[in-house]
């Protein structure tokens, strides 16, 4: 049976990790390859590797997915892919109307952050994958969360 490719995607970022524990870089590695700009953006906008899936998904196909084709796509309930775009809307990444999900970045800076962010993710996989797991770094993600202009509802 084929793996599904969000899983062999995590698998292969697991087998990275536990790599570089086994041969000790991960102590001395940085991430030179992210500016901090970029940093900063996946730090507060960036809550999940689904969201980040989410996010370059609804990024590359206007005007956008039907939710139960993202779900699918993306090897996750409808109600968890409904949680992930809800999250990106909130963050100002996406549109969510019914059952459908679109790109919408709230300003250009946001979306040459994606589109920066989408040629890293692409060739540094592992980085981004470290910076958006990382127990500081979500410290600073709830820190950066909490100046988040919410929309009442």
């Amino acid at each position: 049976m084929a793996r599904p490719a969000a899983s062999a995607r995590l698998c292969a970022v697991q087998r990275a990790l536990h790599g570089q524990v086994l041969s000790g870089h991960h102590a001395g590695m940085t991430d030179k390859s992210l500016s901090p700009d970029l940093r900063r953006f996946i730090v507060a906008r960036i809550s999940s590797i689904p969201a980040l899936e989410a996010l370059l998904l609804l990024r590359s196909r206007e005007p956008g997915w039907d939710l139960p084709e993202l779900a699918a796509r993306l090897y996750v309930s409808e109600a968890d892919v409904r949680r992930v775009v809800q999250d990106l809307e909130r963050r100002g990444l996406a549109r969510l109307a019914d059952a459908r999900a679109a790109y919408a970045p709230e300003d250009a800076a946001t979306t040459a952050a994606v589109d920066d962010l989408s040629a890293v993710y692409a060739s540094h996989l592992v980085e981004v994958s470290r910076l958006i797991h990382s127990s500081t770094d979500h410290k600073a993600h709830r820190f950066a969360d909490a100046f988040v202009i919410r929309k009442e509802p």
